[in-house]
């Protein structure tokens, strides 16, 4: 199977968790690519418009995962504008997010269900979800559990 990875990350962190991923994907046997969204004005809380740099074509993929951290108890703007420009072919899509606090109701849980709601838009089915609570003593094992989860279809 050849799955493709999309996310946007500021700091690393998101980006980071993807990799371990991909990694995890490798070891399962099947094929992981990740795609960056960048953005021209990287500054995802900044007063300037976001204007993406990079829009990755992940069309070829049926199987997708996507990544992003949330701002502002919100999944972050870089994906919602990046919905609005791309379309996506995945039949399947697994997501997870990023967040620094340590509990899901300060924005994790919302940005779940708001990448659910731009992956259902365009006809796909979200199968499995994580967030990942940055400043947790637990993060490494929430990452690698993370991992063990959404490598998997």
């Amino acid at each position: 199977m050849n799955i493709g990875i999309l996310v946007y990350s500021y700091t690393g962190n998101t980006l980071s968790v993807a990799e371990k991923i991909r990694v995890q994907i490798l070891t399962n046997g099947d094929q992981a690519q990740i795609h960056r969204i960048t953005c021209i004005n990287g500054e995802p809380n900044g007063q300037k418009p976001m204007v993406l740099k990079d829009i990755p074509d992940v069309s070829e993929y049926d199987k997708l995962i996507i990544g992003a951290p949330i701002n502002g108890f919100s999944v972050c703007k870089a994906l919602k504008i990046y919905f609005e420009s791309s379309e996506i072919n995945a039949s399947q899509v697994n997501c997870f997010v990023t967040q620094h606090f340590k509990r899901a109701i300060f924005g994790g849980n919302r940005g779940i269900k708001q990448i659910s709601k731009l992956v259902s838009k365009q006809g796909a089915i979200v199968t499995n979800t994580a967030i990942i609570h940055w400043s947790s003593k637990d993060r490494d094992t929430q990452i690698d559990n993370s991992a063990q989860l959404l490598s998997r279809f």
